[in-house]
């Protein structure tokens, strides 16, 4: 996972163009399997920055957890199980996150500080119906709402999330640039935007959190699979 404060460019153009880069390749913080990095075996697959704890939590599909700080360093781990591809922060002033288990597609909530799973599932196969290793692939916290990305559609849903499981669908809407194989979302509450990462295409999306198109970048690298914005840009 890379650690970078994206950059807001204006463009006048309607259409969807893809813009460059607005910075350099970045600086590998994360490697697997090193002392003191990643566990070995670890397949990171998702991100995001918890600000109470000033710490980067990533996930990985055969279901480790994990937290580092800002330098890649401080690693902390636990397997928790499942196929995880994403994880977002929970409400603020906790230590909770919200991990996105494809299959069967789910959001269940673990606890850093205890360590382990608090047992509070919410249950999305309902939404979630295509390949069974194409489908919840992304989550970002939007305000109160939970935002998830469908890898094989491209769509982008919005979810409540309720007591003993409880899961009402708030909004739901395409790839505003007609792309599928979604593979990442992050969300900055400064600028009020949205991001989605389409790993087939090397792409970052930006839109509003009702997915009005703003603008897109080519990403460096490929096979990009995770997004933390650290920190989000005011401008």
């Amino acid at each position: 996972p890379s650690i970078a404060c994206a950059l807001l460019f204006l463009t006048g153009a309607a259409e969807a163009q893809v813009l460059p880069w607005p910075g350099g390749p970045g600086v590998e913080i994360g490697a697997v399997g090193a002392p003191g990095k990643l566990p070995a075996g670890m397949d990171p697959s998702g991100a995001t920055w918890h600000p109470g704890l000033q710490r980067l939590v990533v996930v990985g599909d055969a279901g480790i957890v994990a937290t580092i700080d800002a330098d890649g360093n401080a690693v902390q781990s636990w397997f928790p199980g499942g196929d995880l591809e994403g994880v977002a922060r929970g409400p603020d002033g906790t230590s909770l996150v919200y991990l996105a288990r494809e299959h069967p597609p789910a959001i269940l909530e673990f606890d850093l500080a205890a360590g382990q799973l608090t047992g509070s599932t919410w249950n999305l196969q309902t939404w979630f119906t295509g390949p069974t290793n194409q489908r919840l692939e992304a989550i970002a916290r939007v305000g109160d709402l939970y935002y998830t990305g469908d890898q094989f559609t491209g769509t982008i849903r919005a979810f409540a999330l309720g007591s003993a499981g409880a899961v009402t669908l708030v909004n739901s809407f395409p790839s505003p640039v007609g792309r599928n194989d979604l593979s990442a979302l992050d969300w900055c509450d400064e600028t009020g935007v949205l991001y989605a990462v389409y790993e087939d295409f090397d792409v970052v999306v930006e839109m509003t959190a009702s997915g009005t198109y703003l603008r897109q970048y080519v990403l460096p690298g490929d096979d990009q699979e995770g997004l933390a914005l650290v920190p989000c840009c005011a401008t």
